[in-house]
């Protein structure tokens, strides 16, 4: 995200031109008061964005969740994708693709399904060369 240094002076004599800048060019205004850091002026849209990350920092079982699904993966205890299609015999909730290129799907717990495994299911890489 880009950032740009404003005064409050400067912030209150061009408040709506300012507010228009940071909802369309993405960019955050930090509010300045005697020289030093005093608030921040951003989109509704980031802070939501912003609001989620943390979020997903707290929670903790999340958090334990990933970590074993991290450890499984480093395991090697994981199934191809059409593998885990053909297990699962549906769509996992959501999918995760890493800069490789390595696509990962999510296998939420069933509770109706004691032996289906958790975690990050690695797949085939989709653009072989």
């Amino acid at each position: 995200m880009n950032e740009k240094f404003i005064t409050a002076t400067k912030l209150r004599k061009n408040l709506f031109e300012n507010l228009e800048q940071v909802n369309v060019s993405n960019v955050a205004k930090i509010v300045t008061k005697n020289g030093l850091p005093y608030a921040t002026l951003l989109s509704y849209d980031k802070y939501e964005d912003i609001l989620e990350l943390i979020e997903s920092y707290v929670d903790d079982s999340l958090v334990k969740r990933i970590e074993e699904s991290e450890k499984e993966i480093r395991e090697g205890e994981y199934v191809t994708w059409n593998e885990y299609l053909k297990e699962e015999s549906k769509v996992p909730e959501f999918v995760l693709r890493d800069k490789t290129k390595v696509t990962y799907g999510a296998n939420v717990p069933d509770n109706s399904n004691k032996q289906g495994k958790k975690g990050f299911k690695k797949t085939a890489n989709r653009n072989k060369k």
